[in-house]
């Protein structure tokens, strides 16, 4: 059960993060991930992921529009 309860929280924050990201949805922030997701998570270690998913989720984004690149 904890394994869904973790799968469940990564994949809100990786929502929230695109929605900041991609939509530029002011109302997601990082203190509103944390609070609502993991707030038994230390802020320091929050942070670090944070940053790690939205580093994921930016080199995704590249992935895929140089998979959609002509090269001539």
């Amino acid at each position: 059960m904890a394994d869904a309860e973790a799968a469940k929280s990564l994949s809100g924050l990786l929502n929230g993060i695109a929605q900041k990201v991609y939509y530029n949805n002011s109302e997601i922030t990082e203190q509103l991930l944390k609070r609502e997701l993991f707030p038994e998570l230390p802020q320091d270690a929050f942070t670090a992921l944070h940053d790690k998913m939205r580093g994921l989720i930016k080199v995704n984004d590249l992935l895929s529009l140089s998979s959609h690149c002509v090269c001539v």
